[in-house]
């Protein structure tokens, strides 16, 4: 969130001590504004307040068949900085709890996800 959302958000019509539902897109920025973005939202949310984010795993972001896009993001002026495979640490510290959901769950539980559950694959090496 940026200084100038950040004065956006507050004149906003509303009660201060309201709750609040604030929906925040991908973070993939880097650490410092993730934290400033997170202590920002956390500033202007009243107690009982919902976020919504959505972050994508370190595994994935680090994973050699994602390289050529993490480049051609860089090349772009838009990096692909950040990931992390415990999300709902980005809030706890700050008092905030969390539950965490995969992208597609929510989609298969009420049947609109576009591509079919399947099996978690076990290479063929892995104990049983």
């Amino acid at each position: 969130m940026t200084t100038s959302a950040t004065a956006g958000f507050r004149d906003c019509p509303s009660d201060p001590v309201a709750r609040t539902a604030v929906l925040v897109a991908t973070i993939r920025a880097k650490e410092s504004a993730r934290d400033d973005r997170c202590a920002r939202v956390d500033a202007l949310s009243a107690p009982g307040s919902v976020l919504l984010y959505a972050v994508v795993g370190k595994t994935l972001r680090e994973a050699p068949f994602i390289a050529a896009l993490r480049q051609s993001m860089a090349e772009q002026g838009s990096p692909w900085l950040f990931g992390t495979d415990a999300p709902g640490a980005l809030v706890e510290d700050r008092g905030w709890s969390s539950s965490v959901t995969n992208v597609a769950e929510p989609g298969h539980r009420w049947g609109r996800w576009h591509c079919p559950r399947r099996a978690a694959r076990r290479h063929r090496d892995s104990p049983r």
